[in-house]
């Protein structure tokens, strides 16, 4: 307050009234110039009464304090507006606001605008910091790059395309790729085994996931590449593992692969890998970046995988073949804790150290005679689910050889969620193969009863007391 608006004590006459701009001016401690301005820009409730010798000029108090008040509000609520308190110069403790307050339009505005300048200001530095740090995607404010959406291999080469069709970019491993062993016309492994394009992290790009077949050095590999085509992660184990007495060294080749959903939107990756031939093999659950999270060790080769609900909780499902018994295998691996290893009868198969587990079920489905004439070890192709929930295992018993007219001799198994063996059938290319032979004097006898009989027992693997036993099944379709 300067001197000039410094106010001398003023006494309002018995009903409240101001009169004139001095008593006005006074009662607020301000000059009666401030006082005039008030009344123009601010509203001062101020009384007029025209007379022949001109106006009468006069206030109540309690209207200017019911003003006071007002403006204090007012001032309270709008950032940059000052205010001041003063004492009253009537004595009592009453406090003045309205000194420095300045409510007009053009106050207001330019208010508003600072505000709003410090609200924009405040979004762009946070903005740009999440941009830095990678929470928010500099895919969001440029155009996306064409994103992988299938695949091939040719000449030597790992050729991308996205979903129009358009070629996105090309791979070279340092080694050429086996071209036959991508596509099942060629011999080799299903498509869908050898390969994948999927988002694994669920931020909206695809990677791409293959086993790397090449004419030379290390054998397959799986590595995943971004969508860029850079090396997300590249997976080959190098720890030897202990069956019996035997030690198990690398190389692991990888064989096929399996992509499942987690629940948080991201993908975890199945990998199995085999030693030499047949016997071990190994599964690997890994997370999005290459971590792995379980392991689990087969004394035989894996040759499917499949995700279902197996007693009321998820699995995953791995078919083999299986040296201990000369036959076709099935483990049912719990999907959250899949770490463990194959029950075995003999000690020579028995993994003495891997991962502590044994699968929640396991069966071995026998060799027929048709799986023993042409020396071959029953494997488990496929795994599907039906509508009921029950699996189809597809079982091979005979090679797909030319020269035993091409197509492999096949039965198939039904088992239920709940882990029962169902019933059982060979198919029509069993039943054909068996006719090839009794022709080229390999069997002695024609397809009947006997023949689908073979298909049980089925061994199932009892955890409680730690032995195979037997189970029986409905034969589907027997011959009559």
């Amino acid at each position: 307050m300067t001197q000039s608006d410094a106010r001398p004590a003023v006494v309002p006459s018995g009903n409240g009234r101001l009169n004139g701009w001095k008593e006005i001016a006074a009662y607020l401690g301000k000059s009666v110039r401030t006082a005039q301005r008030w009344e123009v820009e601010l509203s001062l409730p101020i009384h007029r009464i025209r007379s022949a010798g001109g106006e009468i000029i006069y206030a109540y108090c309690r209207e200017i304090d019911t003003w006071l008040v007002r403006c204090d509000t007012a001032s309270r609520g709008l950032s940059g507006i000052e205010t001041t308190d003063e004492p009253a110069l009537d004595g009592s403790d009453r406090p003045i606001h309205a000194a420095s307050v300045d409510v007009s339009p053009a106050s207001v505005g330019r208010t508003w605008r600072i505000a709003l300048l410090s609200v924009a200001t405040t979004l762009f530095l946070l903005v740009s910091l999440l941009w830095i740090s990678g929470a928010i995607p500099f895919r969001l404010f440029a155009n996306p790059p064409a994103q992988p959406a299938s695949w091939k291999v040719e000449g030597g080469l790992l050729k991308v395309f996205d979903s129009n069709g358009n070629h996105v970019w090309d791979h070279n491993f340092g080694r050429t790729l086996l071209d036959e062993t991508y596509a099942l016309a060629g011999g080799g492994f299903p498509p869908e085994k050898s390969a994948f394009i999927t988002d694994l992290d669920g931020n909206g790009t695809q990677e791409v996931g293959i086993v790397v077949r090449a004419e030379s050095g290390p054998q397959a590999p799986f590595q995943v590449l971004n969508h860029d085509r850079s090396l997300r992660f590249a997976t080959r184990p190098e720890h030897s593992v202990r069956f019996g007495d035997t030690s198990y060294a690398p190389p692991w080749p990888a064989v096929h692969l399996l992509v499942t959903p987690e629940p948080d939107g991201s993908k975890s990756v199945w990998v199995a890998y085999i030693h030499n031939l047949w016997f071990p093999s190994l599964l690997q659950k890994l997370d999005p970046r290459g971590e792995v999270l379980a392991e689990y060790w087969s004394n035989g080769h894996i040759t499917s995988l499949h995700e279902g609900v197996f007693q009321g909780r998820r699995a995953m499902l791995v078919g083999a073949t299986n040296n201990d018994h000369h036959a076709a295998t099935l483990a049912v691996l719990d999907y959250a804790n899949p770490s463990g290893f194959a029950p075995a009868a003999r000690p020579k198969y028995l993994c003495t150290d891997c991962p502590t587990g044994t699968p929640l079920a396991f069966f071995v489905f026998p060799a027929t005679e048709l799986s023993r004439v042409t020396g071959f070890r029953p494997l488990v192709q496929d795994i599907r689910t039906d509508g009921s929930g029950n699996f189809i295992l597809n079982v091979d018993q005979t090679p797909h050889d030319p020269a035993l007219g091409g197509q492999g001799a096949a039965a198939f198994y039904v088992l239920s969620p709940a882990g029962s063996v169902v019933e059982a059938e060979t198919g029509d290319s069993h039943r054909l193969l068996h006719s090839r032979l009794e022709t080229r004097n390999r069997l002695d006898h024609p397809f009947g009863l006997a023949c689908e009989k073979q298909l049980f027992p089925v061994l199932r693997w009892d955890r409680a007391n730690q032995r195979f036993v037997p189970e029986q099944g409905k034969l589907a379709n027997p011959p009559r």
